[in-house]
Formats: C-alpha cells, structure tokens, sequence
C-alpha cells in the first residue's frame, strides 16, 4: 500500500487546452471518482480543475502514465515497464461538467471518453491514483480543524513538472482562513502558499505527518485529507489597488512584477459533491 504522501503526487494531470492546434492555457487537474447520485454502483472518473482553465477551448492535452500493474508503483513514483502517452481531444467541451454556481471555480471533465482506450486491453494499468469521497475530511476531522492548518498543493506551477517521469511539484504552506468557513461569504477559504500560473486547478489537502491529532490527543502516522482545489488569489496592481483573479493559465510567459502576495483562494471540497447531481444518467 503506497503511502499518502505517494498516493497523491500520482493524482494530478498536468492540463493545456487550446484552439485550432495552438495551446494558450495550461493548469493542474487531478483524477477523481464520482458515484452516480442515483446508483452508486455506478462511478464515473473525472478530472477537477477550475472552469477558468478550460472555457472557451475545445482541445485539451495532456499525459497519462500506465503500468504493468499498479502494484508494481513504488514510493518514489516510478514502476519498471511504465509508459507515458500523450493524449488529446478536440471535444473537450463535450466532456465538461461545470458546477452551476458562478461564483464557484469549478468543473469536472469526463475522463474515460478519451483516456479509456489506453486501458482496453488489461493490463496495462493507470499509474495515475484516483482520489474518490472518502478523502474529504470525515466528521472527525472536520471537528479537530483550525484556523491555521499545515497543508500541501499538488500541480505545475509556471507550467514546471518533471517530464522524465511524468510528475508535478508540491508545495506546502498553512491553511491562512478556516477551511469549513466560507471566506466572504463564498464557499471558499484562503492559504497562505505561493500561487503561481499553472496552479491553477491544484488539489489542497489537509498533511500532518508523523503525528496527528485525535480527540484524545495525538497518533503516530500520516493524515491527509482533501481541503478543496486552488482557483485564484490575490494580486496589486502596479496602481496599488488590490484585487481578486483568478490565476492566470497563460502558456507563454508572462512578465511578473513584484505584485504576488503568496496567498491563494481555493474553492472547499465540498463542491465537489454538487456536481453529482449533473453526472449523465448512468448506461
């Protein structure tokens, strides 16, 4: 059993989308199952990211891993006979979920209509490890959260990953509001990490290891839990003024003035759940 630390570096996909051959947003998804609201003995694997990353485009690239067999994984990532594939669709809006509030950053894309074909014939297997409902924080966890929390980000910043073996980066930072409070209102809260395009789309998880708190105190082990997915942050403007965007997603370079503020709004991972309701009707 791959530890947690493992177990999500292998959940994201490092996204561009584009026009007519010419990809101009890039971001972060990461893989997750959804049960059907209506059946849950049926799941449908979706890629999570951010509404921002893929509007307006029709085509999505991106790189998917197999292996011989999953457990074959080891903990540095790696297995011997895996396989990168780059894979693409030109109907990507087919596939696309959007939550329905407008003010929630948030979309799921349909995994299997253009990944499925790789995994036809068994093996190979995914690399990839899909994160599903029971990585949201459980009742007891929610209990024991603070407003200042130890977290972890997954994803591409500025575009960067390691292309040899097809994996992210990840960057740790604090929760910088209470992540079950919706920040002004939103269903959102606020980390303190350093946000940069690309990110945009990066699973935020909870990540105490070597101890982690109980009720009863503290135990010996690693707890992660999926606090929710970056969307935006806040940026100065060369006037001064302070204002909320969402991450750029740009694939060119873009000029950076010293503006960033090392803070990032992240959509909570309860949304997740509301897009459940727009799934297609199970076959």
């Amino acid at each position: 059993m791959l530890s947690p630390a493992t177990r999500i570096t292998l959940s994201t996909v490092r996204l561009l989308c584009g026009n007519a051959g010419q990809y101009t947003s890039q971001g972060t998804g990461f893989l997750f199952v959804l049960k059907s609201p209506v059946n849950d003995q049926v799941s449908y694997p979706v890629i999570l990211t951010n509404k921002h990353v893929v509007s307006g485009f029709t085509q999505l690239s991106t790189t998917i891993t197999t292996v011989p067999t999953q457990d074959a994984v080891r903990e540095d990532c790696t297995a011997d006979g895996m396989i990168h594939h780059p894979v693409q669709t030109d109907q990507l809006q087919h596939f696309v979920i959007s939550h329905p509030d407008p003010n929630i950053d948030l979309c799921a894309i349909l995994a299997m209509p253009f990944i499925g074909h790789l995994l036809e014939n068994q093996p190979p297997e995914l690399r990839h490890m899909f994160l599903d409902e029971n990585w949201l924080p459980s009742a007891d966890v929610r209990s024991l959260l603070r407003p200042v929390e130890k977290i972890v980000m997954v994803g591409y910043p500025n575009g960067l990953w390691d292309q040899t073996h097809n994996l992210p980066i990840v960057r740790d930072g604090l929760t910088a509001s209470h992540p079950l409070l919706n920040w002004n209102g939103v269903q959102q809260f606020v980390v303190d990490a350093a946000c940069f395009p690309g990110s945009s789309g990066s699973p935020v998880f909870l990540f105490e290891d070597g101890m982690y708190r109980t009720a009863a105190g503290y135990t010996p082990g690693t707890r992660v839990a999926l606090l929710g997915i970056l969307f935006g942050g806040p940026l100065l403007t060369m006037e001064g003024r302070l204002e909320q965007r969402p991450i750029p997603t740009a694939a060119n370079e873009v000029p950076v003035f010293n503006a960033m503020m090392n803070l990032g709004f992240v959509v909570r991972a309860d949304a997740i759940l509301d897009l459940k309701a727009l799934l297609p009707p199970p076959q």
